[in-house]
Protein backbone atom coordinates (compact mmCIF):
# COMPACT_ATOMS: atom_id res chain seq x y z
CA UNK A 1 0.00 0.00 0.00
CA UNK A 2 1.58 3.36 -1.08
CA UNK A 3 2.44 5.73 1.75
CA UNK A 4 0.37 8.49 0.09
CA UNK A 5 -2.77 6.32 0.31
CA UNK A 6 -2.16 5.63 4.00
CA UNK A 7 -1.54 9.34 4.64
CA UNK A 8 -4.80 10.29 2.94
CA UNK A 9 -6.65 7.75 5.09
CA UNK A 10 -5.19 9.18 8.30
CA UNK A 11 -5.76 12.82 7.31
CA UNK A 12 -9.35 11.98 6.36
CA UNK A 13 -9.86 10.46 9.79
CA UNK A 14 -8.36 13.48 11.55
CA UNK A 15 -10.61 15.88 9.63
CA UNK A 16 -13.66 13.79 10.49
CA UNK A 17 -12.73 13.47 14.17
CA UNK A 18 -11.88 17.09 14.89
CA UNK A 19 -13.87 19.02 12.27
CA UNK A 20 -16.50 17.45 10.02
CA UNK A 21 -18.10 14.91 12.40
CA UNK A 22 -16.72 16.10 15.74
CA UNK A 23 -20.11 15.97 17.47
CA UNK A 24 -20.74 12.38 16.39
CA UNK A 25 -17.27 11.28 17.40
CA UNK A 26 -17.56 12.90 20.82
CA UNK A 27 -20.73 10.90 21.52
CA UNK A 28 -19.20 7.67 20.25
CA UNK A 29 -16.03 8.18 22.30
CA UNK A 30 -18.08 8.41 25.50
CA UNK A 31 -20.07 5.29 24.66
CA UNK A 32 -17.62 2.68 23.34
CA UNK A 33 -14.51 1.21 24.89
CA UNK A 34 -12.03 -1.66 24.86
CA UNK A 35 -13.53 -5.03 24.01
CA UNK A 36 -16.66 -3.62 22.38
CA UNK A 37 -18.13 -4.86 19.11
CA UNK A 38 -19.04 -1.98 16.81
CA UNK A 39 -20.49 -1.81 13.30
CA UNK A 40 -19.77 0.81 10.62
CA UNK A 41 -22.44 0.49 7.92
CA UNK A 42 -21.49 2.47 4.82
CA UNK A 43 -17.84 2.82 5.76
CA UNK A 44 -16.94 4.37 2.39
CA UNK A 45 -13.28 5.49 2.64
CA UNK A 46 -13.02 4.70 6.35
CA UNK A 47 -13.22 8.05 8.14
CA UNK A 48 -14.53 6.34 11.28
CA UNK A 49 -12.58 3.09 11.08
CA UNK A 50 -9.22 4.25 12.50
CA UNK A 51 -10.81 5.74 15.61
CA UNK A 52 -13.19 2.85 16.18
CA UNK A 53 -10.28 0.42 15.94
CA UNK A 54 -8.30 2.38 18.54
CA UNK A 55 -11.19 2.86 20.96
CA UNK A 56 -12.40 -0.75 20.72
CA UNK A 57 -8.99 -2.39 21.06
CA UNK A 58 -9.34 -6.05 21.95
CA UNK A 59 -12.85 -5.82 20.52
CA UNK A 60 -14.08 -5.91 16.92
CA UNK A 61 -14.94 -3.39 14.21
CA UNK A 62 -17.08 -4.65 11.33
CA UNK A 63 -17.03 -2.19 8.41
CA UNK A 64 -19.55 -2.72 5.59
CA UNK A 65 -18.82 -1.03 2.25
CA UNK A 66 -20.68 -2.29 -0.85
CA UNK A 67 -18.55 -0.58 -3.51
CA UNK A 68 -15.91 -3.21 -4.34
CA UNK A 69 -13.07 -0.76 -5.05
CA UNK A 70 -13.64 1.17 -1.82
CA UNK A 71 -13.92 -2.02 0.22
CA UNK A 72 -10.70 -3.46 -1.25
CA UNK A 73 -8.81 -0.20 -0.65
CA UNK A 74 -10.06 0.08 2.93
CA UNK A 75 -9.11 -3.51 3.67
CA UNK A 76 -5.63 -2.93 2.26
CA UNK A 77 -5.11 0.19 4.39
CA UNK A 78 -6.23 -1.68 7.51
CA UNK A 79 -3.74 -4.43 6.78
CA UNK A 80 -0.94 -1.93 6.24
CA UNK A 81 -1.71 -0.18 9.53
CA UNK A 82 -2.12 -3.53 11.29
CA UNK A 83 -5.66 -2.76 12.40
CA UNK A 84 -6.16 -6.41 13.20
CA UNK A 85 -9.50 -5.92 14.96
CA UNK A 86 -11.11 -4.54 11.77
CA UNK A 87 -13.05 -6.74 9.34
CA UNK A 88 -14.07 -5.12 6.04
CA UNK A 89 -17.12 -6.69 4.38
CA UNK A 90 -17.73 -5.82 0.71
CA UNK A 91 -21.49 -5.93 1.22
CA UNK A 92 -24.46 -3.62 1.54
CA UNK A 93 -26.75 -3.83 4.58
CA UNK A 94 -30.54 -3.83 4.39
CA UNK A 95 -33.65 -5.54 5.74
CA UNK A 96 -33.09 -8.94 4.11
CA UNK A 97 -30.03 -10.85 2.96
CA UNK A 98 -29.55 -11.53 -0.74
CA UNK A 99 -28.54 -9.26 -3.63
CA UNK A 100 -29.72 -5.80 -4.66
CA UNK A 101 -28.89 -3.01 -7.09
CA UNK A 102 -26.59 -0.24 -5.86
CA UNK A 103 -26.87 3.11 -7.64
CA UNK A 104 -23.51 4.87 -7.90
CA UNK A 105 -23.46 8.52 -9.06
CA UNK A 106 -21.00 9.25 -11.84
CA UNK A 107 -18.00 11.10 -10.45
CA UNK A 108 -19.39 11.12 -6.90
CA UNK A 109 -19.08 7.61 -5.56
CA UNK A 110 -19.65 8.64 -1.90
CA UNK A 111 -23.33 9.25 -2.75
CA UNK A 112 -24.03 5.63 -3.69
CA UNK A 113 -27.35 4.23 -2.45
CA UNK A 114 -29.65 1.22 -2.62
CA UNK A 115 -32.42 3.77 -3.18
CA UNK A 116 -32.35 5.19 -6.70
CA UNK A 117 -34.31 8.32 -5.82
CA UNK A 118 -31.78 9.21 -3.11
CA UNK A 119 -29.06 9.51 -5.77
CA UNK A 120 -29.11 13.18 -6.67
CA UNK A 121 -26.80 12.91 -9.70
CA UNK A 122 -28.44 12.78 -13.13
CA UNK A 123 -26.01 10.11 -14.30
CA UNK A 124 -25.17 6.94 -12.41
CA UNK A 125 -24.15 3.33 -12.86
CA UNK A 126 -25.89 0.31 -11.37
CA UNK A 127 -24.06 -2.51 -9.59
CA UNK A 128 -25.56 -5.73 -8.29
CA UNK A 129 -24.09 -6.17 -4.81
CA UNK A 130 -24.45 -8.74 -2.02
CA UNK A 131 -26.72 -7.58 0.80
CA UNK A 132 -26.91 -8.79 4.37
CA UNK A 133 -29.31 -8.16 7.26
CA UNK A 134 -27.42 -7.47 10.47
CA UNK A 135 -29.59 -9.94 12.39
CA UNK A 136 -28.34 -12.62 9.97
CA UNK A 137 -24.71 -11.52 10.14
CA UNK A 138 -24.31 -11.30 13.90
CA UNK A 139 -24.95 -14.17 16.28
CA UNK A 140 -27.37 -13.70 19.18
CA UNK A 141 -24.40 -13.76 21.53
CA UNK A 142 -22.71 -10.85 19.70
CA UNK A 143 -23.39 -7.77 21.80
CA UNK A 144 -23.24 -4.89 19.35
CA UNK A 145 -22.43 -1.61 21.14
CA UNK A 146 -22.66 0.79 18.18
CA UNK A 147 -24.39 0.99 14.81
CA UNK A 148 -22.99 3.85 12.77
CA UNK A 149 -25.10 4.06 9.61
CA UNK A 150 -24.48 6.20 6.51
CA UNK A 151 -26.43 4.64 3.65
CA UNK A 152 -28.01 7.54 1.73
CA UNK A 153 -31.69 6.84 2.19
CA UNK A 154 -31.67 3.14 3.10
CA UNK A 155 -31.48 3.74 6.87
CA UNK A 156 -34.91 2.32 7.59
CA UNK A 157 -34.05 -0.90 5.78
CA UNK A 158 -30.87 -1.29 7.83
CA UNK A 159 -32.83 -0.86 11.07
CA UNK A 160 -35.52 -3.30 9.94
CA UNK A 161 -32.82 -5.91 9.38
CA UNK A 162 -31.41 -5.30 12.87
CA UNK A 163 -34.63 -5.59 14.88
CA UNK A 164 -33.29 -8.38 17.10
CA UNK A 165 -30.05 -6.51 17.78
CA UNK A 166 -31.92 -3.30 18.61
CA UNK A 167 -34.25 -5.06 21.03
CA UNK A 168 -31.64 -7.32 22.61
CA UNK A 169 -28.64 -5.00 22.93
CA UNK A 170 -29.96 -1.42 22.47
CA UNK A 171 -26.76 -0.22 20.74
CA UNK A 172 -25.88 3.44 20.29
CA UNK A 173 -27.27 4.57 16.91
CA UNK A 174 -25.44 7.20 14.88
CA UNK A 175 -27.04 7.81 11.50
CA UNK A 176 -28.15 10.39 8.99
CA UNK A 177 -31.88 10.54 8.40
CA UNK A 178 -33.56 12.99 6.03
CA UNK A 179 -37.11 12.53 4.78
CA UNK A 180 -35.97 13.58 1.30
CA UNK A 181 -34.47 10.09 1.12
CA UNK A 182 -37.76 8.29 1.68
CA UNK A 183 -40.96 9.93 0.46
CA UNK A 184 -40.96 13.69 1.14
CA UNK A 185 -44.19 14.44 -0.74
CA UNK A 186 -46.19 11.70 0.99
CA UNK A 187 -44.70 12.43 4.41
CA UNK A 188 -45.55 16.12 4.07
CA UNK A 189 -49.13 15.22 3.05
CA UNK A 190 -49.64 13.09 6.18
CA UNK A 191 -48.16 15.82 8.38
CA UNK A 192 -50.41 18.45 6.82
CA UNK A 193 -53.60 16.42 7.24
CA UNK A 194 -52.65 15.48 10.80
CA UNK A 195 -51.91 19.07 11.81
CA UNK A 196 -55.27 20.20 10.42
CA UNK A 197 -57.08 17.45 12.37
CA UNK A 198 -58.38 15.61 9.32
CA UNK A 199 -57.29 12.21 10.66
CA UNK A 200 -59.02 12.61 14.03
CA UNK A 201 -61.86 10.10 14.37
CA UNK A 202 -61.07 8.26 11.11
CA UNK A 203 -61.77 4.51 11.19
CA UNK A 204 -59.64 1.52 10.25
CA UNK A 205 -62.08 0.49 7.55
CA UNK A 206 -60.06 -2.43 6.17
CA UNK A 207 -58.16 -4.79 8.48
CA UNK A 208 -56.89 -8.13 7.21
CA UNK A 209 -55.47 -10.40 9.90
CA UNK A 210 -51.84 -11.32 9.16
CA UNK A 211 -51.58 -8.68 6.44
CA UNK A 212 -52.36 -5.03 7.19
CA UNK A 213 -54.72 -2.42 8.71
CA UNK A 214 -55.85 0.45 6.47
CA UNK A 215 -57.18 3.86 7.49
CA UNK A 216 -56.96 7.52 6.49
CA UNK A 217 -60.09 8.05 4.39
CA UNK A 218 -60.72 11.63 5.50
CA UNK A 219 -63.75 11.89 3.22
CA UNK A 220 -65.86 8.85 4.15
CA UNK A 221 -64.09 7.38 7.20
CA UNK A 222 -65.61 9.46 10.01
CA UNK A 223 -67.45 8.17 13.07
CA UNK A 224 -68.48 4.57 12.78
CA UNK A 225 -67.52 4.44 9.13
CA UNK A 226 -69.82 3.97 6.16
CA UNK A 227 -70.26 1.70 3.18
CA UNK A 228 -68.14 4.18 1.19
CA UNK A 229 -65.24 4.15 3.65
CA UNK A 230 -62.07 3.42 1.73
CA UNK A 231 -63.30 5.08 -1.46
CA UNK A 232 -62.39 8.65 -0.60
CA UNK A 233 -59.49 10.97 0.09
CA UNK A 234 -58.73 14.60 0.79
CA UNK A 235 -59.48 17.59 -1.42
CA UNK A 236 -55.78 17.81 -2.22
CA UNK A 237 -54.35 16.43 -5.49
CA UNK A 238 -53.19 12.82 -5.71
CA UNK A 239 -49.47 12.29 -5.20
CA UNK A 240 -46.84 11.04 -7.67
CA UNK A 241 -45.38 7.70 -6.56
CA UNK A 242 -42.23 7.79 -4.42
CA UNK A 243 -41.28 4.12 -4.46
CA UNK A 244 -38.01 3.19 -2.74
CA UNK A 245 -35.81 0.23 -1.83
CA UNK A 246 -37.31 0.18 1.67
CA UNK A 247 -39.12 -3.12 2.15
CA UNK A 248 -42.50 -3.84 3.71
CA UNK A 249 -41.89 -5.46 7.09
CA UNK A 250 -43.97 -5.81 10.24
CA UNK A 251 -44.86 -2.28 11.37
CA UNK A 252 -44.04 -0.60 8.05
CA UNK A 253 -46.43 2.24 7.14
CA UNK A 254 -47.31 2.58 3.46
CA UNK A 255 -49.59 4.77 1.39
CA UNK A 256 -52.71 3.17 -0.08
CA UNK A 257 -53.51 3.74 -3.75
CA UNK A 258 -55.64 2.46 -6.61
CA UNK A 259 -54.22 0.61 -9.62
CA UNK A 260 -52.72 3.91 -10.75
CA UNK A 261 -49.29 4.20 -9.06
CA UNK A 262 -49.76 7.97 -8.84
CA UNK A 263 -53.09 7.91 -6.98
CA UNK A 264 -52.12 7.97 -3.27
CA UNK A 265 -53.85 10.78 -1.41
CA UNK A 266 -54.62 10.42 2.31
CA UNK A 267 -55.12 6.73 3.08
CA UNK A 268 -52.34 4.65 4.57
CA UNK A 269 -51.85 1.17 6.01
CA UNK A 270 -49.76 -0.53 8.71
CA UNK A 271 -48.31 -3.99 8.15
CA UNK A 272 -48.98 -6.87 10.55
CA UNK A 273 -46.30 -8.96 8.81
CA UNK A 274 -43.70 -8.72 6.02
CA UNK A 275 -45.14 -8.46 2.50
CA UNK A 276 -42.39 -8.71 -0.15
CA UNK A 277 -44.94 -8.50 -2.97
CA UNK A 278 -45.55 -4.85 -2.02
CA UNK A 279 -41.87 -3.89 -2.24
CA UNK A 280 -41.30 -1.23 -4.88
CA UNK A 281 -45.04 -1.10 -5.67
CA UNK A 282 -46.29 1.13 -2.85
CA UNK A 283 -44.74 4.19 -1.19
CA UNK A 284 -43.25 3.61 2.27
CA UNK A 285 -43.66 6.59 4.60
CA UNK A 286 -42.56 5.26 7.99
CA UNK A 287 -42.24 2.53 10.57
CA UNK A 288 -44.04 1.86 13.85
CA UNK A 289 -41.38 2.18 16.57
CA UNK A 290 -43.66 1.66 19.58
CA UNK A 291 -47.22 0.45 20.08
CA UNK A 292 -47.55 -2.49 17.68
CA UNK A 293 -49.56 -4.21 20.40
CA UNK A 294 -52.25 -1.58 19.79
CA UNK A 295 -52.16 -2.24 16.04
CA UNK A 296 -52.37 -5.99 16.65
CA UNK A 297 -55.49 -5.47 18.79
CA UNK A 298 -57.45 -3.63 16.07
CA UNK A 299 -60.77 -5.24 15.20
CA UNK A 300 -60.32 -7.48 12.17
CA UNK A 301 -62.48 -7.48 9.09
CA UNK A 302 -64.48 -10.24 7.44
CA UNK A 303 -63.85 -11.85 4.08
CA UNK A 304 -60.92 -11.44 1.73
CA UNK A 305 -61.29 -7.68 1.47
CA UNK A 306 -61.14 -7.16 5.22
CA UNK A 307 -64.11 -4.79 5.51
CA UNK A 308 -64.75 -4.09 9.20
CA UNK A 309 -68.14 -3.79 10.88
CA UNK A 310 -68.13 -1.24 13.75
CA UNK A 311 -64.44 -0.53 13.20
CA UNK A 312 -61.89 0.94 15.59
CA UNK A 313 -60.76 4.49 14.88
CA UNK A 314 -57.92 6.93 15.39
CA UNK A 315 -59.12 9.14 18.24
CA UNK A 316 -56.53 11.85 17.63
CA UNK A 317 -53.46 12.08 15.39
CA UNK A 318 -50.64 14.48 16.29
CA UNK A 319 -47.16 15.25 14.96
CA UNK A 320 -44.37 14.91 17.52
CA UNK A 321 -42.25 18.05 17.94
Amino acid sequence: MPFAEIARFLVRGLKARFRDQKCEFDVIRRHVGPGDLVCDVGANKGSFVWWLSRWCRDGRVIAFEPQPAFAARLAAVCRSLKLENVTVEAKAVHSRSGAQDLFVPAGHSPGASLTQKAVEATSFTTLSVPVVALDDYFAESDKVALLKIDVEGAELGVLQGAERILRQHAPLLVFECENRHLAPGHVERIKLLAREGFYDGIVFHRVIDGFMAQTGDVQFGHGGGSAEAGMGGSDLPDLPAEFSATTFERGTVGMARSQDPNSANSQFFIMFAPAPHLDGQYTVVGQVVEGMDVVDALKKGDGGNGEVTSPDRMAKVTIAP
